[in-house]
């Protein structure tokens, strides 16, 4: 319509950037130690005349919106605590011989404030399970 008002003064076109395949770049984000940064550093590599970083992660993250709307949980105070062992592990070392042994991170967190309550193990037996439910409510003050 603009051109046709005023052919004139036609803006010039501006060639559109290479867009990445948003929903590769979600599926990505769900592989271990992926993140945006580390997505934006190989998009960069083969479009350096593509987005910026700041654009790159408003642009996915609007597309994420859109793709996957997020479901809303509300949890009453102090209803509920949800429980697990996190995927990934810590190494802790034993001071006396230096050696690394991987360990499961027990994790608590209550749904309504998202307060949160983690600890390390030498493994995922019952006792390490008991004894860490046991030591959370102590720290968040409920009682057995």
């Amino acid at each position: 319509m603009f051109q046709q008002l005023f052919p004139e003064r036609s803006p010039a076109r501006v060639p559109s950037k290479p867009f990445p395949d948003w929903s590769q770049v979600h599926a990505e984000l769900h592989q271990p130690n992926v993140t945006l940064k580390l997505l934006w550093t190989e998009y960069q590599a083969s479009h350096p005349e593509g987005l910026q970083y700041s654009q790159f992660c408003e642009r996915y993250r609007r597309w994420a919106a859109t793709a996957n709307p997020p479901m809303r949980l509300v949890h009453k105070a102090g209803e509920k605590l949800f429980v697990d062992y996190a995927g990934e592990t810590v190494p802790v070392v034993d001071p006396q011989t230096g050696e690394a042994t991987p360990a499961p991170v027990f994790v608590a967190v209550l749904g309504a404030s998202g307060y949160t309550y983690a600890e390390a193990h030498l493994s995922q037996t019952p006792e390490h399970w008991i004894g860490a439910h046991v030591r959370t409510f102590s720290f968040l003050g409920g009682f057995l």
